[in-house]
């Protein structure tokens, strides 16, 4: 005897569909290190004065002065959280810096591909998008820990910051990596 969907069974069903549909919305973050470093030892950070950093360019949202100071605020919170301690470079055990890719043009279905398991045909989102690089450096200042993030750029400064804040704090969740 074949039984009638129930009323639950039905809605668990949707919630599965939904779900999948807006997996990718927010890109994981990428991360390598050095599995020499000793992280244990990082407890206090500067940033890195780097010859070669760029302030970012902006766009038609918001300007490069406004993305460097965000980034620097999301950083330094991020890291403060973490229970890292800011000092002068002379005291660091470690350095950080970022980098920002290029603005490229990413694709966004808001409705979470409700098109492809409904069959209705949904207009899709097209917003802006760029990598946010993070690195760390040991106190020799070699490389020991590399993070990228994509990230949406929203359509108002609000927006831009509250992006910066989440995709930032979500790429240092991943630091200090796993000791084996």
């Amino acid at each position: 005897m074949i039984r009638p969907f129930r009323p639950l069974a039905l809605l668990a069903l949707a919630t599965a569909l939904l779900a999948t549909g807006c997996e990718g919305t927010h890109p994981k973050p990428v991360y390598a290190f050095d599995k020499s470093a000793n992280f244990a030892t990082m407890k206090t950070w500067a940033w890195y004065d780097d010859p070669t950093f760029k302030v970012p360019h902006g766009d038609s949202v918001i300007d490069g002065a406004f993305l460097d100071g965000h980034i620097r605020s999301a950083i330094e919170d991020a890291m403060h959280r973490r229970g890292y301690e800011k000092v002068v470079p002379n005291k660091a055990s470690m350095f950080v810096i970022y980098h920002t890719g290029d603005v490229g043009v990413g694709e966004r279905d808001e409705f979470g591909n409700y098109e492809w398991w409904s069959g209705d045909v949904v207009a899709t989102n097209w917003e802006k998008e760029r990598t946010i690089i993070i690195d760390i450096r040991n106190t020799d200042r070699k490389l020991v820990w590399r993070g990228q993030i994509a990230r949406l750029e929203g359509q108002n400064p609000d927006a831009v910051a509250r992006e910066l804040n989440r995709e930032i704090g979500t790429l240092l969740s991943h630091f200090p990596p796993p000791t084996s």
